[in-house]
């Protein structure tokens, strides 16, 4: 059986090494709410960015800088005749939503047809999950 000494000096060793990982606890805690903060302030500046270039597309749209399709996608969406949602979902049916649809699926197709062509690896793992959406119109995926 310890000695009373010997109890008194684990228990002092003990308290220090509370004490060591509750600095450690605290500088941690710390250390990511400095980090949730940065990424949080990240987040918001990200969105406001998208926010302002979905404002610039929209002006240009109205402007007919995209076309007539877009021109006119963008006269119902201000009218809140249709949603993006439903443009995309294929739901919108309207000339409009039929060209734009179409235009961004190209696109789309395109960027994922670029990736394929530089990342042979992003191409092998998109070829085994591409098939599951063969079967689907664009906007059902």
């Amino acid at each position: 059986m310890p000695s009373a000494e010997e109890m008194d000096a684990l228990s002092a060793e003990f308290r220090a090494a509370i004490h060591e990982i509750q600095e450690l606890t605290d500088s941690l805690r710390d250390g990511s709410a400095g980090l949730l903060e940065e990424v949080r302030a990240e987040r918001d500046s990200l969105r406001q960015a998208r926010e302002r270039e979905a404002d610039e597309l929209a002006a240009a749209a109205r402007e007919g800088e995209h076309g007539p399709a877009r021109q006119e996608l963008q006269r119902r969406l201000d009218r809140a005749q249709t949603t993006w949602r439903a443009v995309m979902s294929g739901q919108d049916e309207h000339w409009s939503a039929v060209e734009v649809r179409a235009e961004v699926v190209g696109d789309a197709r395109q960027a994922i047809d670029d990736l394929e062509t530089a990342d042979p690896g992003f191409a092998e793992t998109y070829r085994e999950i591409a098939p599951l959406r063969a079967d689907k119109e664009p906007g059902e995926w």
